[in-house]
């Protein structure tokens, strides 16, 4: 955006995030390079928050805001099978690749590099591959309407079949990262009664859960 925080997935910083030790925060996680009229300008990035449940992480540059040019954010609730889509990232080191395709499957589980499982992902058959995560999939007008994630692929290169979280998705999670630096998930904190307890009150096991008390506040 034009205060300088980017999106990109979260198992493309795996690594550094794993060396971090807990309780502490690192100054940089990663470099973020921005191109520009007269060549390309390198900042380091901070990590702002993150989600390995929904793959997705919010990082920070100090970057002048001459040079950041937010992408214009689209919908996915309106994508069709069929519809024009185009991938941009970096597959194997080559940057500011632009591959073309159309969305072939809505509504996609899948599993991540981070070991999380993503649902409703949207499935296209542009060009994937390593080094496009966290790339941008654009409609055909410009908007983005996913962030590439995934392949499905029995060779470590594209075939044909990508996945990328629907934007909407995106834009959830997002102000969560910045506001709490995670996703915090609904929660009822209910304790419920085990075998034992259902037995002694003389309820039938099978007839249902049993609630046995709350812990705290809901969510």
């Amino acid at each position: 955006d034009d205060e300088g925080r980017v999106v990109t997935n979260y198992h493309v910083i795996a690594g550094v995030l794993a060396s971090i030790p807990p309780g502490r925060r690192a100054n940089e996680v990663a470099k973020v390079t921005i191109q520009t009229d007269d060549g390309s300008r390198t900042f380091g990035a901070s990590l702002v928050g993150a989600s390995k449940e929904k793959d997705l992480v919010v990082l920070q540059i100090n970057a002048p805001k001459e040079l950041l040019k937010p992408v214009t954010l689209g919908t996915s609730e309106g994508a069709k099978v069929g519809q024009a889509v185009f991938a941009i990232g970096n597959p194997f080191g080559f940057d500011h690749t632009l591959t073309t395709g159309v969305i072939s499957g809505l509504n996609r589980t899948i599993q991540t590099q981070a070991g999380s499982f993503v649902t409703g992902a949207i499935q296209c058959d542009a060009a994937i591959n390593p080094g496009n995560s966290g790339g941008l999939l654009l409609d055909a007008n410009g908007r983005l309407v996913g962030v590439n994630t995934a392949i499905f692929t029995p060779t470590g290169s594209s075939a044909g079949v990508g996945f990328a979280i629907p934007v909407d998705t995106v834009k959830n999670i997002v102000p969560q990262l910045i506001k709490n630096g995670q996703v915090i998930l609904p929660s009822l904190n209910i304790v419920f009664g085990d075998a034992a307890i259902m037995r002694d009150l003389k309820i039938q096991l099978g007839s249902g859960a049993l609630a046995h008390g709350f812990v705290g506040e809901s969510k």
